[in-house]
């Protein structure tokens, strides 16, 4: 049933206590392979997620591997990697180091015989706006199930909307329309100006000896003026907001389910799940706005 049970032994008789400890990893059955983590033998077991177990400062502790889900996996070791983990994940091999840092695995390793019982996981989700407040949903995937799903509210004063923003040439990730305007002004002007053809070839000749670089460098110029700064154009009036309600899936990497944009200058400022007995007791997500 995806959980772990931890019984202790006795050391001159061998009987296993009757009151094993149970932990719950994953909706998945658990697999557990023996590693050597720091010197020290540990446990890998995997679920839904892979966690690390190994006994530090007189206890036992345990901790998820803030990586992807394996399928299988055992201790590994050559002169590469000293210490580490051969595992698989469908139909990849993946070799991983523990205890190094900036590996997916050292966050894990790290914390453990710390004085916390689990280390934290954590995952970066770009957002649109200021975040102002985050709460859990029940959301409805199908008929028959359900998922837990994060909702977040976010808004920045002093900012225009997405849609405003697209209608002054800004997409979403803060570039703006004009270089490829100026572009197609250049290309499509003159083409139909039969009189601008008949040009006398030496005279331009001449002229590109002249220029020389020139042409490469107003290119870089317009490229350069292309970008746009992140944040986008600020509101000369005073009072405007920009805002949107985002639904994050915890358990996949915190991908972005959902971005509902708020109505132009209204702003979220806080949510909260709310049931009614009359729709049934189905999760809603209550947002307010000013």
């Amino acid at each position: 049933d995806g959980s772990a049970l931890r019984a202790g032994v006795d050391p001159i008789t061998g009987a296993i206590s009757t009151s094993p400890s149970r932990r719950f990893l994953g909706a998945r059955p658990v697999a557990v392979s023996r590693v050597t983590l720091q010197g020290t033998p540990s446990t890998l077991l995997l679920s839904s997620r892979p966690w690390i177990g190994r006994a530090g400062k007189g206890r036992h502790a345990m901790a998820p591997m803030s990586y992807a889900p394996l399928d299988h996996g055992c201790s590994f070791s050559n002169e590469a990697v000293r210490e580490g983990i051969v595992a698989t994940s469908g139909n990849t091999l993946r070799i991983l180091s523990v205890g190094e840092s900036g590996d997916a695995a050292s966050a894990a390793s790290s914390s453990l015989g710390s004085d916390e019982d689990e280390a934290f996981n954590s995952n970066r989700v770009d957002l649109r706006y200021t975040p102002r407040q985050m709460c859990l949903l029940s959301a409805r995937i199908t008929e028959s199930s359900r998922k837990i799903v994060l909702a977040i509210v976010e808004s920045d004063v002093n900012d225009y909307g997405e849609e405003d923003k697209k209608a002054m040439g800004f997409d979403g990730t803060g570039k703006s329309k004009s270089g490829s305007k100026k572009k197609e002004s250049k290309d499509g002007g003159g083409g139909g100006d039969d009189e601008a053809m008949d040009m006398d070839m030496e005279d331009s000749d001449e002229e590109e000896k002249k220029d020389g670089g020139d042409g490469e460098d107003d290119e870089d110029d317009d490229d350069n003026t292309r970008h746009t700064p992140i944040r986008g154009p600020i509101p000369t009036e005073p009072g405007r907001w920009g805002s949107c309600v985002r639904l994050v899936d915890p358990g996949n990497a915190c991908s972005t389910l959902d971005c509902v944009e708020m109505n132009r200058n209204e702003a979220a400022l806080c949510c909260a799940s709310v049931r009614f007995h009359s729709r049934g007791g189905e999760s809603l997500l209550a947002v307010g706005t000013v």
